[in-house]
């Protein structure tokens, strides 16, 4: 491998090849003149100062894929969903807010969660509700309701291909619990769980103690993420009887969450969400309408890179109920969503 520096020819790398000249006639008797002394040999050149200075600062080549392969693509951009658990929980503050616009009256059910990875897959959450309701019959109210503590474990078992396990308990200590809790929060409490289309119920029964336990799958490769999950969720009530008389219900939940990434920093997204009773409460033994709620929901969501290690993911969507009992009373949310994430 050339360094750069040039070969110096050396004095006495050989004979001359031009002729010899032919010495000079000297008178006869006369000693010979001894032979001329040959020039001493010149010491081989020193190599060019500049030049080994300049070997010497040539910076190193950084490392590339192998000869003849292509650089790997970055990863897929995720399609974060909007009602559903995230596939894998990263490293999130997100505040995310469900606008509920019903025929007699408004409900604003906003979730604040945390999310941290405490190891490889592994992560903790805490999701933390509020309700802001406005009915058209009684004055305007609100609820801190039940806060949640979970863990999501998300192992890839394929190449493109994430589990995710989840379980996670309610802590019943929200606003209107109890026999002698407002009954403006209480109300305001139980307008959350339509607001979040059925699927935070947990959230919102503020008398009730929930283990949950959820699993799901989802895909994520050349910008289309395919999500799907269901949830079991086990009510058991520790206060409140005067106005909740189930000592246990049991609710579960599903969803299929598609997204695609049109730009690296656009996705687009749809989402199917059902909620159905498997035991039989009291209110659905009264109306059976109540068992189960179906809806819809699309939406799109951008990406923004704030620093080098932080990317704001801000969406909007909308979501129509499918069938009764939220399509009798006419509900129409608007969703804003506010995710931080930190890599």
């Amino acid at each position: 491998m050339s360094l750069g520096l040039s070969s110096t020819a050396r004095a006495d790398d050989g004979p001359s090849t031009a002729p010899a000249t032919a010495p000079a006639a000297t008178p006869s008797g006369a000693p010979a003149a001894p032979p001329a002394a040959s020039p001493a040999a010149a010491p081989p050149a020193a190599p060019p100062a500049a030049a080994a200075a300049s070997a010497d600062a040539e910076p190193a080549k950084k490392a590339g894929p192998p000869e003849g392969e292509a650089p790997k693509p970055p990863p897929a951009p995720y399609s974060l969903p909007w009602g559903m658990r995230p596939a894998v929980l990263p490293n999130v503050v997100r505040l995310d807010s469900n606008l509920a616009f019903q025929d007699k009256a408004t409900t604003i059910a906003t979730v604040l969660t945390g999310g941290y990875q405490v190891g490889h897959g592994v992560g903790v959450l805490i999701r933390i509700p509020y309700v802001y309701n406005a009915p058209q019959a009684t004055g305007q109210s609100h609820s801190l309701a039940n806060p949640l503590l979970g863990t999501i474990y998300s192992p890839k078992i394929a190449k493109d291909l994430r589990l995710g396990l989840f379980a996670g308990v309610t802590l019943p200590i929200g606003m209107g619990g109890g026999n002698d809790g407002s009954a403006l929060s209480r109300q305001a409490a139980g307008s959350g769980i339509y607001g979040r289309a059925g699927l935070d119920n947990a959230l919102f029964a503020v008398n009730y103690m929930t283990p949950t336990i959820g699993v799901g799958f989802g895909y994520v490769a050349h910008g289309l993420t395919a999500q799907a999950e269901a949830t079991l969720l086990q009510l058991i009530r520790v206060r409140g009887d005067k106005f909740d008389k189930d000592d246990l219900r049991t609710n579960s939940t599903m969803g299929l969450h598609v997204g695609y990434a049109v730009l690296p920093w656009l996705l687009p997204s749809v989402e199917l969400r059902y909620q159905h009773w498997l035991s039989t409460p009291t209110a659905v033994a009264a109306n059976d309408a109540l068992r189960q709620q179906l809806t819809a929901a699309i939406g799109v969501r951008g990406t923004v890179k704030l620093t080098k290690g932080v990317l704001f993911r801000p969406g909007v969507a909308y979501s129509h109920p499918v069938d009764d009992p939220m399509a009798k009373a006419g509900y129409r949310t608007v969703t804003l969503d506010f995710p931080f994430l930190f890599q």
